[in-house]
């Protein structure tokens, strides 16, 4: 544990995502096993769980707003790595019951799981 002496912030989910200061990310606990190869220079972390813990995603802003994803599958045990998330520029993610509402660099609402398909634009 001595290594992570340059810890910016700590998501629990399903163990310890620990967000460093130099933007990587590093996970504690033994299931699922995330890939953080490809994070850097991450600002926000953020997880996500449907409300049978079966899918879980985290979510990475970085410096740039752009969003990295990864998500797990329970039922199949699979993880996948998305970078440049569906494009979004983001300065914030709001996790709200079973899907997150993001905030855009432009000051714009963006959504995901059961919010992906909502039309935002009525709020402009």
């Amino acid at each position: 544990i001595d290594r992570f002496d340059r810890v910016k912030d700590i998501v629990p989910f399903a163990g310890l995502v620990l967000l460093q200061e130099d933007g990587t990310v590093e996970f504690l606990g033994a299931y699922p096993q995330w890939d953080f190869s490809r994070w850097q220079d991450i600002e926000k972390v953020y997880g996500v769980y449907d409300k049978e813990w079966i899918k879980r995603s985290l979510y990475g802003i970085r410096e740039d707003g752009s969003v990295i994803v990864n998500q797990y599958d329970g039922s199949t045990g699979q993880c996948m790595v998305t970078d440049h998330y569906r494009g979004w520029k983001l300065s914030d993610l709001y996790y709200v019951d079973g899907g997150v509402i993001g905030l855009t660099i432009d000051g714009k609402l963006v959504g995901d799981g059961i919010y992906e398909n909502v039309d935002f634009s009525v709020f402009e």
